[in-house]
């Protein structure tokens, strides 16, 4: 399983781009002017996954071969925290924000207790 994400920082007086790719043991950090696929192909990881990938649904994400995509739940529940400040989408947000954060509880106790998962 593989994690990738990006974010931007200014670095002098331009703003770059930092590109990961992580497993529970490794990171990959690449700094680059531009944040698309060109930045990540030029890193040159993604292109060989084979496991599953999980990342923040950017489009890019969505173009590399990996066997499986999973989505990062922190994104995801960043994403409701905001749909949840519009009044009429509160309720069903915060409830599903509820459900993820129980998943990952689950899921971080299955490991816990040694089993690997997927």
């Amino acid at each position: 399983m593989l994690h990738a994400d990006e974010t931007s920082a200014r670095v002098g007086t331009g703003l770059w781009w930092f590109h990961v790719a992580c497993t529970t043991t490794l990171t990959f950090l690449v700094a680059n002017r531009t944040s698309g696929q060109t930045a990540v192909d030029e890193a040159g990881v993604l292109e060989h996954m084979t496991g599953m990938l999980i990342h923040d649904r950017a489009a890019m994400y969505w173009n590399y071969p990996a066997n499986n995509h999973g989505l990062c739940v922190a994104h995801l529940c960043r994403a409701l925290t905001g749909i949840a400040t519009l009044r009429r989408h509160t309720g069903w947000a915060e409830q599903l924000r509820g459900v993820l954060y129980d998943a990952k509880r689950c899921c971080d106790a299955a490991r816990h207790q040694g089993d690997p998962g997927p």
